[in-house]
């Protein structure tokens, strides 16, 4: 089973991310304060399930004006929040685990969502038992014990580790066993074979010959076996990316604005952006291959963060380029080769208009690539 940790480079793991924010943008546009004082009854039915099943439940016999009244006193009361909430608490008569999902979901950089893997991480990992607090309580306790431990490197907001206890949730529930297709065992010895030599593999470093041999094999394979490969792939945790490059055909390939990427909304490079950057081409549209990393030339004295990531993915690297000033190796190599360019510059001042060019902003939330020219 996959470590909490190693969600956060799954792409299954952005994909329930993207979710949770989109039901998050729904239930607080749903919200705002001219919408909730005309909702109908079944609108905040429609909202409270929306929520949370369990909330719904809760909720369905009060009236919908008291509703209305007390999410109204939460949302733009004034005063303290714990005043609103004790407010709002007695206008519905319930607790304020009752109320947690609607609180996760209006404010999910604050409050954490009481799901089953949240509940069983906080009992065995930080020592926490909910059921000894109030939600208000427990969830400030679970915000201390995250802040001081490595997982927040990794989900450095609430709606970030559910998604991430979501993905460890699905991972867990895919079958474990299944009968392979392959027809005897000189198949299966193959296929073993084909697995042990895809794990060598770094999504950094891939070279055309080392992806051709294993697309070559996949392609000639009969589409339950092929079924049953990828579904070994996942099992064996195979990059996304790494994964589709044996199953499909690349589009072009993409020139990486490194130190762009790595900067663009800090005040200091952080590489891991680099590695959620390759969690995305795992699911983008287009398949790129190959791909170029180009830094500027002092990149490596100023990455202090991840250096063991930092060096075993980009140093003594023939796919990445050190080169000042960058820009103009990033335009060049894109329109000498015709490949498309991620980067969050526009370059106006070369005048890019023949090169096609993506940005990347997952500190906007972004995780997504979106074209800018």
């Amino acid at each position: 089973m996959k470590k909490l940790k190693d969600i956060a480079y799954d792409a299954e793991y952005l994909k329930k991310l993207n979710d949770l924010k989109a039901r998050s943008k729904f239930i607080r546009n749903s919200c705002s304060r001219e919408k909730l004082k005309n909702i109908s009854k079944k609108g905040m039915r429609s909202l409270l399930k929306k929520c949370d099943e369990g909330l719904f439940e809760s909720l369905k016999l009060k009236d919908t004006l008291s509703i209305v009244i007390a999410f109204d006193e939460i949302l733009y009361g004034t005063g303290k929040f714990k005043s609103r909430l004790k407010e709002a608490l007695k206008i519905l008569d319930c607790d304020d685990w009752t109320l947690s999902p609607f609180l996760f979901y209006t404010a999910p950089r604050f409050f954490y969502l009481p799901s089953e893997g949240l509940l069983k991480y906080a009992r065995r990992r930080l020592e926490i038992n909910p059921s000894d607090y109030p939600y208000l309580q427990f969830n400030t306790l679970v915000s201390q014990k995250i802040k001081q431990s490595d997982i927040s490197d990794y989900f450095k907001e609430p709606i970030e580790l559910e998604a991430a206890f979501e993905t460890l949730a699905y991972d867990s529930s895919s079958p474990g066993t299944k009968t392979t297709p392959f027809s005897d065992s000189q198949d299966i010895k193959i296929q073993a074979e084909i697995i042990e030599e895809v794990q060598k593999l770094n999504i950094y470093r891939l070279k055309e010959l080392e992806i051709k041999w294993i697309r070559d094999f996949y392609s000639s394979l009969e589409p339950p076996q092929k079924d049953s490969l990828i579904d070994t792939f996942r099992a064996h945790s195979i990059h996304p990316y790494l994964r589709r490059l044996i199953t499909q055909k690349p589009k072009t390939g993409v020139v990486i604005d490194g130190s762009n990427i790595m900067f663009s909304g800090l005040i200091e490079p952080d590489p891991l952006r680099l590695k959620e950057l390759m969690n995305v081409l795992g699911i983008n549209d287009l398949l790129y291959f190959p791909l170029i990393f180009v830094f500027d030339a002092n990149a490596d004295f100023i990455v202090k963060k991840r250096r063991d990531y930092w060096e075993k993915a980009f140093l003594r690297n023939p796919s990445v380029i050190f080169h000042s000033p960058a820009d103009e190796l990033v335009l060049k190599l894109a329109y000498e080769r015709k490949y498309h360019i991620i980067s969050n510059d526009k370059y106006r001042e070369y005048n890019a208009e023949d090169v096609k060019i993506f940005q990347f902003r997952p500190d906007r939330g972004e995780f997504y690539l979106r074209k800018i020219n």
